[in-house]
């Protein structure tokens, strides 16, 4: 298909799908707005985005799923592949390559059980799974009872008003708590960020992939076992707690 998005609203639900092949010519795959830049939430479990494509995108914010400022994504098990998002004017817009936050928003990525892996993504030709594009955004990774969150590609960022939360303490909607003593991989850089890690494993394909970053330890295990030689130039460093 070609329209504009494909999925359009201001709550939207997806379960047990494969959402792939899409083309858009200038928008989303999914988008949730209220029709005014405001959004609500996008809920996704135990789907498959592969293969989908959003290009000469006009608008200031593009990806596969977006949501607009103050909104959600809550992603479980879920998996991105080789989806791509090209803008028809880089230098007015901000794209992802999988997801994109615009202000104030929030992005639970979960592997509970199961999977949650973003591999070759791109936005603008680069390497892309999440774009925050505005401020205040948070990212929460959380893994438990064997899942791993996976990232292959760049998780991009405004600066660093933008958190990045490794098995931080959270909450379903409905108040169960979601799972956090579990594996957190990323093997691409990491831009611009407030990373902090707070339970389970934070595993880094190579040293670099922070640099730059404000790194807070708060508990859980920072591995660097990776095979490689390297070195880590955080921004800032913060070790708390024992």
């Amino acid at each position: 298909s070609g329209s504009p998005s494909i999925i359009y609203g201001k709550n939207i639900n997806i379960s047990g799908s494969s959402i792939t092949s899409n083309t858009s010519h200038d928008g989303n795959i999914v988008q949730s707005n209220d029709g005014n830049s405001v959004g609500g939430y996008i809920n996704v479990k135990n789907s498959l985005f592969a293969d989908n494509i959003i290009h000469d995108a006009s608008s200031t914010t593009s990806g596969v799923l977006t949501v607009g400022s103050t909104g959600s994504i809550n992603s479980t098990n879920t998996n991105y592949i080789n989806n791509s998002t090209t803008l028809s004017n880089p230098n007015t817009g901000a794209a992802g390559g999988a997801i994109i936050l615009d202000s104030d928003s929030t992005a639970n990525i979960i592997a509970d059980n199961g999977n949650s892996v973003f591999h070759g993504n791109t936005a603008n030709g680069q390497s892309n799974a999440i774009n925050l594009a505005g401020t205040n955004n948070t990212v929460n990774l959380n893994a438990g009872n064997g899942g791993i969150v996976q990232f292959d590609d760049k998780i991009t960022s405004s600066g660093f008003t933008n958190k990045i939360n490794i098995n931080s303490s959270i909450q379903d909607s409905n108040g169960n708590n979601i799972v956090n003593n579990g594996q957190v991989v990323l093997n691409d850089s990491v831009t611009n960020s407030s990373v902090n890690l707070y339970n389970g494993t934070l595993s880094l394909g190579r040293e670099n992939v922070l640099n730059g970053d404000n790194l807070s330890l708060n508990g859980g295990y920072l591995n660097l076992i990776n095979g490689q030689t390297g070195a880590m130039a955080l921004n800032n460093l913060a070790v708390n707690g024992n």
